[in-house]
């Protein structure tokens, strides 16, 4: 694959099409379920932003995004 000719070819897409480039892309990240693990530092920085802050998968982030566009708030 060349990484210079796909890049243009995405950025010949109309929005909508980039859009749902972009959306399949995260859909696809997310079913895979390949999380990096946290250092030490993000772990300390969840702690300080709320302590039980509770971490959500991209799958859920997903949902609540795709749930926003069809709300309108986006």
């Amino acid at each position: 694959m060349d990484i210079t000719t796909t890049l243009n070819e995405i950025t010949a897409l109309s929005v909508e099409e980039w859009m749902r480039l972009v959306q399949a892309i995260w859909d696809s990240t997310a079913a895979q379920q390949a999380y990096p693990d946290l250092t030490e530092a993000q772990k300390q920085e969840l702690d300080r932003r709320g302590g039980t802050m509770r971490l959500i998968s991209a799958r859920e982030v997903t949902r609540f995004e795709r749930g926003a566009y069809e709300k309108g708030l986006r």
